[in-house]
């Protein structure tokens, strides 16, 4: 109970510092595959894979020409390693947030 208030209590905590409003998404129980439509969104991670997979193909930017970008925050307990299949390989440890974005032939961390 006691660690189920903290974890809540550090989701809330989170919200309010990013400073900007985005919608929150989790990846659907024992799935380790960031969905495409999950673009332009925050993805929170709490106990997942060790290894999380990004779209097999990196998206192309949308019809305005910006690029598909997923912000993922690794709320724990452990580090968790997200790639694709080929050269993209980006470790995120515990409280870390990261902006990942395609440009359509390769995916980047944004900086």
């Amino acid at each position: 109970m006691i660690k189920a208030s903290v974890l809540y209590l550090l989701i809330c905590a989170s919200h309010l510092m990013t400073g900007v409003s985005r919608p929150v998404v989790h990846l659907d129980p024992n799935h380790a595959r960031i969905p495409l439509s999950f673009d332009g969104d925050m993805l929170e991670l709490v106990n997942s894979p060790s290894t999380v997979l990004l779209p097999p193909d990196p998206p192309k930017p949308n019809s305005e020409g910006a690029p598909w970008t997923i912000y993922v925050k690794n709320l724990g307990p452990a580090a968790v390693t997200v790639e694709d299949l080929s050269r993209f390989h980006l470790p995120i440890g515990v409280g870390q947030t990261v902006e990942i974005i395609s440009d359509g032939s390769l995916y980047a961390v944004k900086r």
